[in-house]
């Protein structure tokens, strides 16, 4: 059991008690509310990331984790990946456990500080451009190549693999 399983202190059973999951949407709605809401109101909010929380007994959780929870009876070992890069899409077919290394190979947006605006491409020097990916904790150049495109599409061959 992983230290994420250890700090989490909702069961399953406690989950579904408090709320109704419907797995067609990976929504939750009150079905025992503790405060002043009401039965049948969506449970939970957007933050500005896009990522779904949801405050139960005191304690505040990912939406997409208590949706793994309610599917598959315990907390997700790993990190929940979100397989069509929409943070607030979590019905259960759009989530997937992934450790931290799959998880980034998932990045389909640069780094803020990437001037080339391209994922997996650095400039080496002038006019030579290095396609490099990150796999099993090491850093592995790919390529040199001429083209900053041709290094990036050279970066997406690799991560396919």
């Amino acid at each position: 059991m992983s230290t994420n399983n250890r700090l989490q202190n909702i069961s399953r059973e406690t989950l579904l008690h408090c709320l109704d999951y419907k797995r067609e949407t990976g929504c939750f709605f009150w079905k025992n509310p503790k405060r002043k809401t009401m039965i049948g109101v969506k449970a939970g909010r957007f933050r500005e990331d896009g990522y779904g929380v949801l405050w139960i007994l005191g304690k505040t959780y990912l939406i997409h984790r208590l949706v793994w929870l309610a599917e598959h009876g315990e907390f997700p070992e790993y990190l929940i990946d979100h397989i069509d890069h929409n943070p607030s899409n979590n019905k259960i077919d759009n989530l997937r456990q992934a450790n931290h290394s799959q998880n980034k190979q998932n990045r389909i947006k640069h780094h803020s500080n990437n001037r080339l605006r391209l994922l997996g491409v650095t400039e080496c020097y002038a006019g030579i451009y290095a396609a490099r990916i990150r796999a099993n904790g090491k850093n592995i150049e790919i390529g040199r190549y001429k083209d900053p495109q041709q290094a990036h599409q050279a970066y997406l061959d690799a991560k396919k693999n």
